[in-house]
């Protein structure tokens, strides 16, 4: 029995990395995303739990469809309090590489385009900040999350590896 039935059917997404050496694990649910710009080219690491993802990979939707479909906010994984599922993928991660995790009111409204030449060209400190008032003014309609982490040498000795970061957010 549900303490609070009018929330039922909500549900929160999810997007976590973890460092460890020369690796990143990300745990994942739902649309919100993580990114990796290396070397100038911006690779989508996670992959959306959403109806209009499973409608462009059975082919019925283009990537251009996909961005303005009116159910684009229909997820198919969340947590929502019962059994979380979730995809749990490892990386190889170097010094030098930049993260984005933001949550879909960014990544819905700005382009692959976009994201890399912010994350290419702006400071960490402000990184974040600047997706989210670019998102703001490209008419998101939902919470506009970022963060951004780079990941740098701890001890170029043992060859460790440390994030350092930069949030922003609105709504």
């Amino acid at each position: 029995m549900d303490l609070n039935p009018e929330l039922e059917g909500m549900g929160t997404t999810i997007t976590a990395v973890l460092l460890l050496r020369d690796e990143l694990g990300l745990l994942h649910a739902g649309d919100s995303r993580l990114y990796l710009l290396r070397d100038g080219v911006l690779y989508q690491l996670s992959k959306d739990d959403s109806l209009v993802q499973a409608m462009v990979e059975k082919g019925r939707l283009s990537v251009e469809e996909a961005r303005a479909h009116p159910h684009r906010s229909v997820i198919l994984r969340a947590i929502t309090g019962k059994d979380p599922e979730f995809a749990v993928t490892n990386y190889d991660i170097e010094v030098g590489d930049r993260l984005l995790l933001c949550s879909d009111g960014v990544s819905g409204v700005l382009d692959d385009r976009e994201l890399a030449a912010v994350l290419g060209s702006v400071r960490l400190s402000h990184a974040a900040r600047v997706l989210v008032e670019l998102a703001l003014a490209a008419g998101t309609r939902d919470n506009a999350t970022a963060v951004v982490v780079d990941v740098v040498a701890e001890d170029a000795a043992c060859q460790q590896r440390s994030l350092v970061g930069a949030l922003a957010g609105s709504g």
